[in-house]
């Protein structure tokens, strides 16, 4: 007892210490926050060097299935260019914490209309701009686009409306607020170039994802560089041949071994609801082996997968994605992390 008596005593006054420290250097403590603070807010432009290389940032790598990842979104930084390859939940909020350059975004590409891969469109748009974006943003996908940019701007009208009566037309310039619209129709092709630009090289083609149609995967080239970007999609021979020699093929890629575990218990548990959803999701996704018989099919030098449902969170749960994969590629194999940035030099 005596024993505990002198802890608490020593506890006690160590908490009177740190508050009366605290009271007199509250002016240095506030003053040093904010100065932190500040520098979170410092974007990271060094992504935007023309140093000729292609720079990747997985801003968002899980799926629909409930887990802590962020939803698909994709920043490519090429040539002083900073691109957008979806923008799932989680997305915009993620660019800003990982002091990404949000308002030199040039354009946005929407690979289909699943949520998981456009909710946080309007966000980013709409943030981009208020932090000080100065140019048109391009939104760039599959039909209907028109209707559902349109259903977009009016979500956010009375926000953006809201932000130029406060601050003034020219600190914010209402022109800025909406996107431009380019919609991207291969009724009678499976790829077609939307973009070409300062030498930068952006393709988009067919995948499968029915009954998600129309979907798309994009091909970014530089030089000669190029980073492919599957989409959610079926393994299919236009993916191979878009991914031929590629730097990196980012893959989308389902743990099915999971999955098929999943729906089985929830068949024992008598939710038919769940356990057929989860049998659906396999008819329009890809498992980590099938992507890897992409990759080296394509001769791929390095296969990043993404989309990961359930995804890994420990190495356990890891070698359900990876096991077999070396049996069939010879090449690079990585998982996708929120917020790692990959290099194509």
């Amino acid at each position: 007892m005596k024993k505990l008596g002198i802890v608490s005593l020593v506890l006690l006054l160590l908490v009177l210490f740190v508050a009366v420290f605290g009271y007199i250097n509250q002016d240095k403590l506030v003053e040093r926050f904010i100065i932190r603070q500040s520098s979170i807010a410092n974007l990271r432009t060094q992504l935007l060097d023309r140093d000729g290389t292609i720079r990747l940032v997985s801003v968002g790598t899980g799926s629909p299935i409930p887990g802590r990842r962020n939803l698909s979104c994709n920043a490519v930084f090429v040539n002083g260019k900073f691109f957008l390859f979806d923008i799932g939940d989680g997305g915009a909020s993620a660019i800003e914490r990982l002091r990404l350059p949000l308002t030199e975004i040039e354009g946005i590409f929407i690979t289909h209309w699943h949520a998981d891969h456009f909710f946080d469109l309007p966000e980013i748009i709409n943030r981009s701009w208020v932090r000080g974006r100065e140019h048109n943003i391009t939104v760039y996908g599959p039909e209907p686009i028109d209707s559902i940019m349109y259903g977009l701007n009016m979500f956010v009208a009375t926000e953006n409306q809201f932000r130029v009566d406060h601050h003034g037309d020219e600190l914010m310039d209402f022109s800025k607020a909406k996107p431009i619209v380019k919609k991207i129709d291969l009724v009678n092709s499976d790829r077609m170039v939307v973009y070409d630009r300062d030498g930068v090289i952006i393709t988009a083609f067919k995948v499968r994802h029915e009954p998600a149609t129309p979907a798309f995967g994009y091909k970014i080239e530089f030089q000669d560089k190029s980073l492919v970007i599957s989409g959610d999609t079926k393994k299919d021979d236009i993916l191979i041949e878009m991914s031929r020699d590629a730097d990196i093929l980012l893959h989308e890629a389902l743990s099915f071994d999971f999955i098929e575990r999943a729906q089985k218990i929830q068949e024992d548990l008598g939710v038919a609801r769940n356990a057929r959803i989860l049998a659906d999701i396999m008819d329009y996704h890809t498992s980590p082996v099938e992507a890897a018989e992409i990759a080296e099919s394509a001769n791929v030098k390095k296969l990043i997968l993404t989309h990961l449902g359930p995804a890994p969170e420990n190495p356990i749960s890891r070698t359900f994605y990876t096991s077999g994969m070396d049996d069939v590629y010879n090449g690079t194999i990585l998982l996708a992390e929120d917020g790692d940035l990959f290099t194509i030099e």
